[in-house]
């Protein structure tokens, strides 16, 4: 039962981080990075750029944890 609760946790983090992701950092940064197209600058390496690749890479290894604590459950 415990694994079973540990992947609905992990569900909602999931969810959340890509909340996250896909709706406050991703559309700042691509602001970010088109003001600075139209303005001639390079593309800003900021914090927000860094933030958002982070969360992407903690999602997919949450989603391969989740599926590995999947495959403990039909195991014995």
């Amino acid at each position: 039962m415990h694994i079973l609760q540990a992947k609905r946790g992990l569900f909602l983090f999931v969810l959340v981080l890509s909340f996250v992701h896909d709706f406050w950092l991703g559309p700042r940064m691509l602001e970010r990075r088109q003001q600075a197209r139209l303005a001639g600058e390079p593309p800003p390496q900021s914090l927000a750029r860094k933030l958002v690749l982070m969360t992407a890479r903690i999602n997919l290894l949450v989603v391969l944890t989740i599926v590995v604590l999947a495959l403990l459950l039909i195991r014995p």
